[in-house]
């Protein structure tokens, strides 16, 4: 949904709260929809200023929504949100506003924005606006009279509401408005958090068959991939039925945007090779050199340039001058929904015997693309460990993951070709310091680090944060470290912790250096569960902070992230949990006694990671016999077509 422009933003709460309660409509409508939009395409929402803990220093590197800064403590920046949603409140309660098509179009497809200034608010909803308009009553009945309750439904609800909606009447009643506002609240429906928020989700996921009746919109474009990505977080048994919808829907879409000419050529490209893989299209969504995309894939293709000829596929703003190096050549593509038929076009042309996705599901071209075919064989690596489910990707090459034991069967639907590659080869970042940081805090409270993307947050592993808190008997302040600091859904989840967990630190993107300061002033890090992680462990390891995780020895490709990490270390049974009692009792064990802690920090600090930046030739070998035997796979059954063909 995010642009590629650079987002900017010219005004303040201030602003918005003086159009709003002077009741200049107009002029709140504007600067509301700009907001909304700012928030989207933007990685940050306040003022980054460059040292937070020097106030009389005012330099920023991003101008954000004032007053909305990294300088203030997360209670305060708790009450700016009471006052944008009040503003927010007064503008829709007002019986004498009628909010326009614009605005009621931002509030369906920013949902998640709008709801998250909510729920980081004493509000945590907006069903109090829709009992002030009066579509339900005080025990949140619904009280549907017009077409214009019907809107009003749509724009307030959110996944923390306490109305109970059945999604199959709002698509009966008007399946366009419902569209967009199914795919709203799927936006980032891994962002919120409590129990309504999880029984509403698992109400949206289980009404995922109702993605058939979703409107072919440009819209969709922009609202698809991230529930596409999101599915991998879900713990609900119908997640993986989600993502095969959200499939289904992509090729539903983009075949509807493709012109004859682009329909054509696709129709014939063919689904076997007469001819080994010489030519290869790697799909890099995200390819800078700073980005941990390039640490773990560029050794790996320095090696595939040697055996073939490699074509990078990009986002022309996706990838920097020393990443472009990687392959032979680089194609751009323009990421619209107006260039589609041209970046498809770009594809086809190259004629490549194979295309790989490193790691679906980080931009929106792959996550459309993939659900055609546009080359003879196409694969995906497991950047982002999970299963693509689109009848369009033939093989999984699991690089990276222990397959000790041959049971991913039940986690995808492609053909899973072994690889010999426990160690993916990191390239080290460039802007590590020189000297690695070491504990400066010592005032008795024990910090506990969570350093992870935020969807990872399940709520069974809140719970069990939740759970570790109740039992310690010592001052203990829990220090997330999100990747995704955008918007208000990190202070979303400040808020919650605070009221479900405990003391809270949200910790906003920082340098390289100073991220691992802060990580290396905590005590202990929890490893999230069932998804866990890979570049963070190496962080840990670098500043000796020890690390419990859920040891998952058999499960999903993301369940395997931290165990196989642990096994290469072979970490002691005191950082390895079986079950969330026993990993409730391994935490309480490490802050408890000292005496454990210290020997778990130690060990910690003694993990040899030179291993994790060098690649193994027989590794790198592996993988060139993995795409060899997928080439093998492909000729054989264009030789199996022809005989039947002679037949």
């Amino acid at each position: 949904m995010a642009e590629n422009n650079k987002p900017t933003i010219d005004f303040g709460l201030t602003d918005f709260e003086l159009a709003v309660y002077r009741r200049n409509h107009q002029v709140a409508e504007k600067l509301l929809i700009q907001l909304l939009k700012f928030m989207d395409n933007s990685n940050q929402f306040g003022t980054i200023f460059v040292d937070p803990n020097d106030i009389t220093n005012n330099q920023a590197y991003f101008i954000g929504f004032i007053p909305f800064d990294n300088r203030k403590t997360l209670s305060q920046r708790l009450s700016l949100y009471n006052r944008l949603a009040a503003a927010i409140t007064a503008l829709a309660s007002d019986p004498a506003y009628s909010m326009g098509n614009d605005l009621r179009l931002s509030f369906l497809f920013y949902k998640c924005h709008v709801g998250n200034i909510f729920s980081a608010s004493t509000y945590r909803n907006m069903d109090h606006i829709l009992i002030a308009r009066g579509v339900c009553n005080n025990q949140y009945v619904l009280n549907i009279q017009s077409d214009d309750d019907f809107q009003q439904l749509l724009l307030f609800f959110s996944l923390e509401s306490s109305i109970k909606i059945d999604h199959n009447l709002l698509f009966e009643y008007n399946s366009k408005t419902a569209g967009y506002f199914f795919l709203g609240l799927l936006y980032n429906l891994n962002c919120s958090f409590g129990s309504r928020s999880e029984q509403n989700c698992a109400e949206l996921v289980s009404a995922y068959q109702l993605l058939d009746k979703v409107p072919l919109e440009p819209v969709v474009y922009g609202l698809l991939p991230n529930p596409w990505m999101g599915c991998t977080y879900l713990q609900h048994p119908d997640k993986n039925h989600l993502k095969k919808a959200l499939n289904k829907l992509c090729e539903r879409w983009v075949t509807y945007q493709i012109n004859k000419k682009v329909h054509k050529k696709i129709n014939h490209i063919p689904t076997t090779l007469s001819h080994p893989v010489k030519r290869i299209i790697m799909g890099m969504e995200t390819y800078k050199s700073n980005h941990s995309m390039y640490r773990c894939y560029h050794s790996i293709l320095q090696a595939l340039k040697t055996h073939y000829e490699v074509i990078l596929v990009c986002n022309k703003t996706m990838i920097d001058k020393k990443a472009e190096e990687d392959g032979h050549r680089v194609v751009y593509l323009d990421d619209d929904v107006p260039t589609i038929n041209s970046d498809l076009e770009k594809i086809i042309d190259l004629q490549a015997d194979m295309i790989i996705y490193p790691s679906l599901g980080m931009s929106r071209w792959a996550v459309f693309f993939a659900n055609l075919r546009l080359a003879p064989v196409q694969v995906m690596f497991l950047g982002h460990p999970h299963a693509s489910f689109s009848d369009s990707i033939d093989y999984i090459l699991p690089l990276g993951i222990d397959q000790q034991e041959n049971g991913f069967a039940p986690y995808c639907q492609e053909t899973v070709i072994p690889v010999n590659f426990p160690q993916q080869g990191f390239t080290r970042r460039p802007d590590l310091p020189d000297k690695i940081p070491e504990k400066e805090q010592h005032d008795g409270i024990f910090r506990i680090a969570i350093n992870s993307s935020l969807p990872k947050l399940s709520p069974s592993f809140l719970a069990t944060c939740q759970s570790i808190k109740q039992q310690a008997n010592i001052a203990v302040e829990f220090h997330f470290f999100i990747l995704q600091t955008r918007s208000a859904f990190g202070d979303n989840l400040g808020h919650f912790s605070l009221q479900h967990i405990g003391p809270t630190v949200i910790h906003t993107h920082k340098p390289y250096a100073q991220y691992l300061q802060d990580l290396a002033n905590c005590d202990l890090a929890l490893g999230t569960f069932p998804f866990g992680g890979v570049n963070t462990n190496i962080d840990l390891s670098m500043v000796g902070v020890p690390k419990l995780i859920m040891d998952c020895p058999i499960g999903d490709f993301f369940e395997k992230t931290d165990s196989d990490f642990f096994n290469q270390v072979d970490a002691p049974p005191s950082l390895r949990a079986s079950s969330i009692t026993d990993y409730i009792n391994k935490a309480l064990a490490l802050i408890h006694d000292k005496e454990l802690h210290d020997q778990s920090a130690k060990f910690m600090q003694s993990i040899d990671l030179s291993p994790f930046f060098q690649v193994k030739e027989e590794c790198v070998r592996s993988v060139i016999k993995a795409l060899h035997t997928v080439s093998q796979n492909s000729q054989s059954k264009e030789q199996q077509l022809k005989q039947v063909k002679d037949v």
